[in-house]
C-alpha cells in the first residue's frame, strides 16, 4: 500500500480548521447513492440577503481556473437545491504524492482529488462572489465539519498520527465521483485534541453562510 500525500492531508486539515470557525445555522442535506454524492440542498435559516442570489459548487486550481460542478438559486428563505453534480475534468484534479509518514496509507495511489479547493461559493445578482456556505455541526463534545470532494477513482485512506497535544485519526473511503467526508474535532479532558477524518455519517449537520465582503 502506498503512502498518503502530505499535500492532500494538509489541505484536508486546513479546510476543516477554516470551516470550524463558522457560525452554525440552518439545516441541510447532502444526498448520496452508495457513498457517491448526487445532489446538495438545504436551508440557511438566518439568510438575510433576499432573493436573486446563486450558490455554485466550484473547483479552483492554483492557476485560478474555475470549474463549476453545479448551480442553484437561493430563494428569499435561504433554500437552495443543486440537483445534479458534474464530473470534474482531470486538469482540475491533483495526484497523490508519496511523502507521508508510514502511519498513513492509501490503497490506490492513482486516485486524483479536487483538493486545491472545492467550495460552495455564493454570488450576488451581478455575479460577484460574496461568500461561501459551510456544512457543520456540533454537540457537547464534538465540532464537526462536512467536506465535499471529488475523487477520480475509489480509494481508502487509513491510519493515525500522534504528537504531544494532538491525535489525528483517518478512516476515509472515497468512491469515484463526489464524496462527503467529515472532520470531527474533540478536546479531551486532558486538553489533548483528537481530529477524526471519517466517511461515517454524522447527524445534526447545518448550512451556514459567511459573507466575505463584511
Amino acid at each position: 500500500m502506498k503512502k498518503l500525500s502530505i499535500r492532500l492531508f494538509i489541505i484536508l486539515l486546513s479546510t476543516f480548521l477554516l470551516d470550524a470557525c463558522e457560525d452554525i445555522i440552518g439545516s441541510g442535506d447532502v444526498f448520496d447513492d452508495n457513498g457517491v454524492v448526487k445532489s446538495v440542498s438545504g436551508t440557511i435559516l438566518n439568510w438575510s440577503q433576499g432573493g436573486g442570489y446563486t450558490v455554485k459548487l466550484v473547483v479552483d486550481t492554483e492557476a485560478k481556473d474555475i470549474f463549476v460542478a453545479g448551480t442553484s438559486s437561493i430563494d428569499t428563505s435561504g433554500k437552495f437545491n443543486i440537483p445534479t453534480l458534474k464530473d470534474v475534468p482531470d486538469n482540475f484534479l491533483s495526484e497523490l504524492f508519496h511523502e507521508y509518514p508510514d502511519s498513513l496509507e492509501c490503497d490506490n495511489p492513482n486516485a486524483k482529488f479536487s483538493i486545491n479547493a472545492s467550495f460552495l461559493y455564493v454570488y450576488d445578482k451581478s455575479g460577484t462572489k460574496i461568500g461561501k456556505l459551510s456544512y457543520s455541526g456540533f454537540d457537547l463534545l464534538n465540532l464537526i465539519s462536512g467536506i465535499i470532494v471529488y475523487s477520480s477513482e475509489g480509494t481508502k485512506i487509513t491510519g493515525s498520527i500522534t504528537d504531544e497535544d494532538k491525535q489525528i485519526k483517518v478512516n476515509l473511503r472515497f468512491e469515484k465521483g463526489w464524496n462527503l467526508y467529515y472532520v470531527v474535532f474533540t478536546e479531551n479532558s486532558d486538553s489533548t485534541l483528537v481530529v477524526n477524518f471519517t466517511s461515517e455519517h454524522q447527524d445534526g449537520m447545518h448550512w451556514s453562510f459567511t459573507n466575505t465582503q463584511d
